[in-house]
């Protein structure tokens, strides 16, 4: 019994942590609307609201949260994907709209992205058919971008091997995903342990199913092991909000006047 008090107890705290955080997100993410902005801030803002919506999403699967009162349905699964995007998005956060880099740097960083966009486009409308008038625009943008990053002085100085894989449009960005969370200073062994385990389960992998019968989850139905599973989730995701949160402050803090108190639900109840 006091193992189930206790599981209850993490899920109830880890739920309310989140909320809370995420309250202080959506209330930045409000506070810097409409600004006008450079193109690092704007893609900082883009991807920050994306981050709050990813995240209000997790919230309106969670049982007893404040956009999920009355359903009883538990949905790990569900939850660790989204999870998943949270994960991936801060890490992109950062890369295109907090890291301090050179402005070459920078402008290399969005033409990869702006070549794997392009080309992800153009492999996706030839799938759907081969002979579709697009492709022909896609390959044209393609091959300017990666003109244009070819003249550009950081990208010309990578290795060549690196350089001739990023051309392909093949990688969103130059840095790898542990690149990019040294360079935000988190441990990667840790993160990249969470990962796996949240893409297990995002990917419907062996780990996500082998064991549903024995620990009695998976069904949608009320048990510990998915409500510690989702409370570890919502632990992890509180803890991401929350450096985001910091890092979108602190990248408007010469422009945006952010509110001292959190983002109150009845008013996104009300814009709806």
């Amino acid at each position: 019994m006091d193992a189930i008090v206790d599981i209850e107890k993490y899920y109830s705290s880890s739920l309310n942590e989140f909320t809370t955080a995420l309250e202080m997100a959506i209330a930045t993410s409000h506070a810097t609307t409409s600004l006008q902005v450079d193109d690092r801030r704007f893609w900082a803002s883009i991807l920050f609201t994306r981050l709050c919506t990813f995240s209000v999403s997790i919230l309106c699967l969670c049982p007893t949260g404040k956009l999920n009162q009355n359903c009883n349905h538990w949905d790990f699964g569900a939850v660790a994907s989204l999870s998943r995007n949270v994960f991936e998005c801060a890490l992109t956060f950062f890369y295109l709209g907090v890291d301090t880099i050179i402005d070459e740097e920078w402008m290399a960083r969005l033409r990869v992205m702006q070549l794997h966009d392009c080309m992800s486009r153009f492999r996706m409308f030839r799938n759907f058919d081969p002979n579709d008038e697009q492709l022909n625009e896609f390959e044209e943008q393609a091959n300017e971008l990666r003109s244009i990053l070819q003249e550009n002085t950081f990208f010309s100085n990578l290795p060549d091997r690196q350089r001739n894989k990023l051309l392909k449009g093949e990688h969103a960005s130059i840095l790898t995903q542990d690149e990019i969370l040294q360079r935000m200073g988190e441990a990667c062994s840790g993160a990249r342990g969470y990962y796996r385990f949240l893409s297990s389960h995002t990917h419907s992998f062996p780990l996500s199913f082998y064991r549903m019968a024995e620990q009695g989850r998976g069904a949608g139905v009320e048990n510990e092991v998915e409500k510690e599973y989702i409370g570890g989730a919502l632990e992890y995701c509180t803890n991401t909000l929350k450096r985001c949160t910091d890092d979108m402050r602190k990248v408007f803090a010469d422009i945006a006047t952010f509110p001292s108190n959190s983002f109150y639900w009845d008013a996104l109840k009300r814009a709806r």
